[in-house]
């Protein structure tokens, strides 16, 4: 049964050609199978033959265009095809695009897709690096509940970005990326999870003091060094928040940099970390390994060095002393 042949009945399509392991993607020539599975159920090919990639992806596009009629067409994956960029696709009852392991590089959605009923959108495991302002504009329906750009480059996303889901997107995973910031979250008011595990946080960023709907928040294994009084984790405590979970593990701690930390893990305040009974210590040497949990703040030998800080005159006469100093040349 080709794609042409299908019936509008359909309403969910899988549109696969994916690399074949242990070959070189530089290789002209490649063996690909075309697997187009229906309602999840049956599975139909449509060719396997030694062809240029670039006429598959011809046929890829044509099959595209072709189902475009299927009106009753909901869930739509694209997963596993060497595609660059999002393609166009005008089926406007669409719900659920996938496009995984794609090796997409950007997250601009074409003209196309004005109009559309997307809700959740997968682009997960691809070659993202940048989200700009305009990148979803083309998304106005403002339905969009769920969106997944885990696992790609990201090292920024533009303060807008995600301005025009800001009604609808309940759900933001941007785990393993690049990302130090995440200016973004002031604009999604009703955004109940933001996943941000495996990034470059060196710290809790002050976003998390914005009133929003946010429950969970995740970042784990960053490199958040001290959480102290500070953070914003002292802010919610002050204001008594409630229903608010925050997970950490898996991050650098410095505990003696942290006493307010373990203090404050001794009492109810634990409650905001999920994961309290997870959080180690990995500096000073002394600590390292150790839960916070079982620490005891009183008790700990955490010796802070004074520090000096010299005026720019005091430097020059330092230096000047130096130089006059002769090397003993033994």
């Amino acid at each position: 049964m080709s794609v042409a042949q299908m019936s509008g009945a359909q309403t969910s399509v899988n549109l696969l050609l994916p690399r074949q392991k242990g070959k070189d993607d530089s290789k002209e020539h490649k063996k690909l199978v075309y697997k187009i599975p229906c309602n999840n159920r049956d599975n139909y090919y449509v060719g396997e033959t030694d062809r240029k990639r670039a006429v598959r992806m011809d046929e890829l596009f044509n099959d595209i265009e072709k189902i475009q009629n299927l009106t009753s067409l909901k869930h739509l994956t694209l997963s596993g095809n060497p595609l660059n960029t999002i393609p166009a696709f005008n089926n406007t009852n669409i719900q659920t695009l996938t496009m995984q392991r794609a090796q997409i590089n950007s997250a601009n959605f074409p003209k196309t897709y004005n109009g559309s009923s997307l809700q959740i959108i997968s682009l997960s495991d691809n070659n993202i690096r940048l989200i700009g302002d305009n990148d979803f504009l083309s998304l106005k329906n403002k339905k969009l509940l769920k969106l997944d750009i885990t696992h790609n480059q990201l090292n920024k996303i533009s303060i807008t970005a995600f301005e025009i889901f800001s009604q609808s997107l309940q759900s933001l995973a941007l785990s393993q990326n690049s990302l130090s910031s995440c200016e973004f979250l002031a604009t999604l008011k009703n955004l109940a999870s933001i996943k941000l595990d495996q990034n470059k946080f060196t710290s809790l960023p002050e976003q998390l003091l914005i009133p929003n709907n946010i429950k969970n928040y995740f970042f784990t294994q960053n490199s958040i060094k001290i959480i102290d009084q500070s953070s914003p984790l002292s802010t919610w405590i002050k204001k008594n928040l409630t229903g608010i979970n925050i997970y950490l593990k898996d991050n650098p701690l410095d505990c003696c940099g942290s006493l307010w930390l373990i203090e404050n893990l001794k009492n109810s305040n634990k409650r905001y970390i999920a994961d309290a009974n997870l959080l180690t210590c990995t500096t000073p040497i002394q600590y390292f390994g150790k839960r916070l949990i079982d620490l005891q703040p009183t008790e700990m030998n955490c010796v802070i060095q004074p520090q000096f800080k010299l005026s720019i005159a005091d430097r020059i006469c330092f230096l000047e002393a130096t130089e006059r100093v002769p090397y003993d040349l033994g």
